[in-house]
């Protein structure tokens, strides 16, 4: 019984893991993360640096962006299509609830080799 729970978990979750891969997009933004020189991580947008003032707005002034190493895009996820998410993210949560009972089991009992 365990086995066919585990079987259909598996069918289940990666049929959830199509949907999700078939309902969301990645692109990369306009902004950017850089490491300065002295060790600190600034956020770049358009070439121009982003500065935050403690408590205040975010804004973008006409400073360059700082040159530093590992200038990275940041990631941007979106949904072409919310029902087909959820729906996607919701096998994969079933999927995976039904391989716990023989992942428990397999965990917490002897297998007969080990008993030599």
């Amino acid at each position: 019984m365990l086995d066919v729970a585990n079987f259909l978990g598996l069918i289940v979750g990666f049929a959830g893991g199509v949907l999700l891969a078939c309902s969301l997009s990645l692109k990369t933004s306009d902004y950017r993360l850089v490491e300065t020189g002295k060790h600190e991580v600034v956020i770049c947008h358009h070439d121009k640096l982003v500065g935050v003032g403690f408590g205040g707005p975010l804004v973008t002034g006409d400073e360059p962006c700082p040159k530093g190493s590992g200038p990275s895009a940041a990631a941007v996820v979106e949904t072409n299509n919310d029902a087909l998410a959820k729906v996607g993210l919701i096998l994969v949560i079933i999927g995976f609830a039904l391989q716990v009972p023989l992942a428990g089991k397999a965990v917490f009992t002897r297998s007969p080799r080990s008993q030599s």
